[in-house]
Order: C-alpha cells, then sequence, then structure tokens
C-alpha cells in the first residue's frame, strides 16, 4: 500500500523543490507516494486525506502558524508531523504537537531522504505484528516476524527466534494461540506452534525450520498442509 504524503509550505520554490524530492525518492525507496501539496493552513485543514501518513509543515505559515494548524490537525487524524523551519526556536512548541521531526530552512534532498526514512521505518516497525508477553515480572513486545518456532516445556512456552535466540515466557499455548496472528502460526502438534513464514519443508512427522525440524502430529498433516498452502498463496 503507497504511503500518503502532504507538504503545506507558502512558498512556492519550497513546493517545487518538494515535488522533485519525493518524486527520487520514490526510485531510492522502490516505494510509491501519493503526494498532495498545500499553500495554506487553511487550505490543508479543509482539504486534507484523513489517511495521510507523514505531513511536511511549514511553521511560519502566512496567515496562520504551522503550530496552531497542526494542533487543529490532531484533533482530526492521526500522522507524523515532519515540520520545516527558519527558526529552530519553536521547536519546545513543535514538540507539543508531538513534532517527529524538525528540518531547518534550506531544504537538502539528504536531510529530506533521511526525515522521511525515519518516519517510515516507524510506521512499518509499528503496524507489523506483535504480542506481549510476561516472564518473572518482565514485560516483552516480541515482533512475531521473528519467531521461527514455540515450545511448550515443563510448564513453561520457549520462544525459538530467527537469530536463534531462545526466549521463555509463562503462559499456556491455548492463550498464545489467542494471542498470534491466526494465518500465519499453526499449532503443529501439542508441543509446538509454528510461524508459517519460515517453513522450509514438511513430511508426514515433521516441520522444517531454517536451522531445524519440529514434530508434526499425524492428526495435524492434512491440516498443516492446507493451511501452509492457503499461506503461501495469500503471500503470493
Amino acid at each position: 500500500m503507497s504511503k500518503k504524503i502532504a507538504v503545506c509550505d507558502d512558498d512556492p520554490i519550497i513546493i517545487k523543490q518538494m515535488q522533485t524530492y519525493l518524486l527520487q525518492l520514490e526510485k531510492d525507496f522502490k516505494e510509491h507516494f501519493e503526494a498532495f501539496y498545500f499553500s495554506s493552513g487553511e487550505e490543508l485543514l479543509e482539504s486534507i486525506p484523513l489517511d495521510v501518513n507523514v505531513v511536511f509543515l511549514d511553521i511560519e505559515l502566512q496567515n496562520m502558524n504551522g503550530i496552531d494548524v497542526a494542533a487543529k490537525l490532531r484533533e482530526k487524524m492521526d500522522f507524523y508531523l515532519i515540520f520545516i523551519t527558519n527558526n529552530v526556536q519553536y521547536a519546545l512548541q513543535g514538540y507539543e504537537v508531538h513534532a517527529f521531526s524538525f528540518i531547518k530552512k534550506p531544504l537538502s534532498y539528504a536531510i529530506i531522504k533521511k526525515s522521511l526514512y525515519e518516519a517510515i521505518k516507524r510506521m512499518d516497525i509499528l503496524s507489523l505484528p506483535k504480542i506481549v508477553m510476561q516472564y518473572n515480572g518482565t514485560t516483552d513486545i516480541v515482533l512475531c516476524k521473528n519467531i521461527l518456532y514455540i515450545e511448550s516445556f515443563r510448564h513453561e512456552i520457549v520462544f525459538t527466534m530467527k537469530n536463534g535466540e531462545k526466549r521463555r515466557y509463562t503462559c499456556t499455548m491455548k492463550e498464545l494461540e489467542d494471542k498470534l496472528p491466526v494465518k500465519s502460526f499453526f499449532r503443529c502438534h501439542n508441543s509446538y506452534i509454528v510461524n508459517m513464514q519460515h517453513v522450509t519443508g514438511f513430511n508426514s512427522k515433521s516441520v522444517y525450520v531454517p536451522g531445524g525440524e519440529i514434530s508434526l502430529s499425524k492428526y495435524k498433516a492434512k491440516e498443516f498442509s492446507q493451511a501452509l498452502l492457503a499461506f503461501q498463496g495469500e503471500v503470493l
């Protein structure tokens, strides 16, 4: 899905500059951007699509301060705010409206690229499926994509991660099944849940993942085969 980006500045030179930069960034990031350009705060508030992801906003607009524009925008939508300014004295006020970053004029391609990259990176990480796990009073937020498989072992749940790390938590397999994304994880045995994303093969008794194999119940073999085909079809 393409990212939506809005730019608001009353200087037509800045608007033209940002148009050029965003076209080049599409090539550099290999990602399509749907861009919207506005020359005033009033126009931005009236016409901005409510699903815009990132807003580049000039602070020193002619008729309406960019800080006030951002505050009004925050009332109706969630977005990553990158302020463009001639003066860093506005930084403290900017954080009051949850600015993600500040760019000082004159603009440069390298700074715009870095700011947008960091915003997209944060956006993508926050959108990834994750689960909250606990052990001995410690809370972990685990990215689902990094889990290879999960094993029930001696009253503990053991996560084997993509990097080979083992993580131990306290919960039941049933509780875990309720937390995990249904289409991405499959309970292939009473003691194992596997991440379909990392399955490299299987037979009637085993499921293969990078660096090892786990047990496949004979009662689950047919269902697992169907689930894996369905998952691969969705990914493709």
